[in-house]
């Protein structure tokens, strides 16, 4: 047993060393204190910004936002969820700045849990804003948008500007969900400025969510996919007094009824060119046609030759045989991109009947034979791009030989370019024409002013040395004062 004197002795050193503990501790709270006087102190500049200013660099950040992933894509996408997710700061300045949400892009899945997405849905649309004097809790069950992850994020915000006008694409068809998600959109239909989908039949659209409700439309986007002759008329957009660009899919006179008269651009894709043709019937003020048709099928009665007195700008994916040239008329054209044309008759006869004066040429896969012959039927272009030569590379010099030493070949060329058009063309052969062009060296030809060189990836993509001996044998041509640019796969 302890003697009492051992344990009097041995409660003093305790007593000694609980005060050289708290001592120590005293020390350590006061040089605490001091480091966090210290932090409190530093300032971080993108803490004090104003919430005005900060919310303005987020938009520069935002960059095509989506729901889900495509299939294939190579863009970057950078939406406000990132944002939202980095402290509660930023994110009460994301949920109360509403252009932030303002576009997006939804790309269906059918895996996904249809009422968790349209959950995500609203809470997004919310945040593009309804009424500035509504406070809206938001609570976001996405940080992964493309798997629809169950990391929540829960906020209130307040609509500080309104509402900002929409751009909504939606891609891929899944009937309940595609159904439920153009339901939810109707709800924001006075807000739509943009808006795409796509719609399968027999499956109706909800025309009745959405006439009448499009006051800030102006480019719309329709894809019809029929598996049948059953006609689904979409006629929720025929009262949109903004409306001046569409895209049209596979949309033709049965299947869709809109303001035509009011369209100045069109995107046109259908199988038949009678379709086409009595769009364009309908469509007296365009400016912009871009088309692709298949065959024309027989039994048109539109009257032989079609006017267009405002277009100006005309892209043909395909007509080989000129089918959709023979019937207009086109006074006030200035551009036109051809793709696969065979019929240059049609073309000679086309300018001819609209007495116009091109200034812009985009040919695309076409034999050099086919493109030497539209280049000599259109002497007031002045600018030329070559895309994709339906020809061997040998034929490609003939193309460059004929630039060069024919004068009645676009002699007010200014602007020359060449697009994925094979390798292994002669470069002293295009160092020489383009030196000439840029000199005026030919009397009544006009000096070329710029050209540029565009090479694709892949097998036939240029070697490293092929370019550099594009760039000497260019530099004549140059020192003439002419604007050379290359893009190849090794371009910085």
């Amino acid at each position: 047993m302890t003697s009492p004197s051992a344990l009097r002795a041995r409660l003093a050193e305790l007593d000694e060393e609980t005060d050289a503990l708290e001592s120590r501790l005293r020390l350590i709270a006061t040089e605490r204190g001091r480091v966090v006087d210290n932090l409190n102190s530093v300032v971080y500049p993108v803490v004090t910004l104003p919430p005005e200013i900060t919310s303005e660099i987020f938009s520069h950040y935002i960059l095509d936002p989506r729901l889900g992933r495509p299939r294939i894509s190579n863009t970057p996408t950078r939406g406000p969820l990132t944002l939202a997710g980095i402290c509660r700061s930023w994110r009460c300045i994301c949920f109360s700045t509403n252009h932030l949400w303002a576009s997006l892009r939804i790309y269906l899945d059918r895996s996904w849990v249809v009422d968790d997405f349209i959950h995500v849905l609203k809470c997004w649309l919310q945040c593009a804003g309804i009424d500035s004097s509504q406070c809206h809790r938001c609570n976001f069950s996405v940080i992964d948008v493309g798997r629809l992850s169950t990391v929540k994020t829960n906020d209130w915000f307040e609509s500080s500007a309104g509402s900002h006008p929409l751009d909504l694409h939606v891609y891929g068809y899944e009937s309940t969900l595609s159904t439920k998600t153009l339901s939810v959109i109707s709800q924001y239909s006075h807000q739509l400025r943009a808006f795409r989908f796509s719609i399968d039949t027999p499956y109706s659209f909800p025309n009745e969510e959405f006439r009448g409700r499009l006051p800030l439309l102006t480019n719309l986007g329709v894809t019809i996919l029929t598996e049948n002759d059953t006609p689904v008329m979409v006629t929720g957009f025929r009262d949109a007094p903004q409306l001046r660009e569409a895209s049209l899919s596979g949309a033709s006179l049965q299947w869709i009824s809109l303001p035509w008269i009011q369209l100045t651009h069109l995107e046109y894709s259908d199988e038949f060119m009678t379709s086409c043709l009595q769009v364009l019937h309908e469509t007296p003020n365009l400016e912009v046609f871009d088309v692709y048709a298949s065959y024309l099928d027989t039994g048109s009665q539109l009257p032989r030759h079609l006017t267009l007195s405002h277009l100006h700008t005309l892209r043909f994916s395909y007509d080989p045989d000129g089918e959709l040239l023979e019937r207009l008329v086109l006074p006030a054209l200035k551009t036109l991109h051809l793709a696969g044309l065979r019929s240059i008759p049609s073309l000679i006869d086309l300018g001819t009947r609209s007495a116009w004066l091109l200034q812009s040429l985009c040919l695309s896969v076409m034999t050099v034979e086919n493109c030497l012959a539209c280049l000599r039927c259109l002497s007031s272009v002045v600018e030329v791009e070559f895309q994709s030569l339906d020809s061997p590379d040998r034929d490609l010099n003939d193309l460059i030989t004929h630039l060069h030493r024919d004068k009645t070949i676009v002699p007010a060329l200014k602007m020359l370019a060449f697009r994925d058009c094979g390798t292994e063309f002669t470069g002293w052969q295009l160092g020489d024409m383009l030196a000439t062009r840029a000199s005026g060296a030919h009397d009544g030809m006009v000096k070329l002013e710029s050209f540029r060189l565009v090479f694709s990836s892949g097998r036939r993509g240029p070697s490293k040395a092929f370019v550099q001996e594009i760039w000497e044998e260019l530099r004549p041509a140059m020192d003439a004062g002419l604007q050379v640019r290359i893009d190849s796969p090794d371009s910085p």
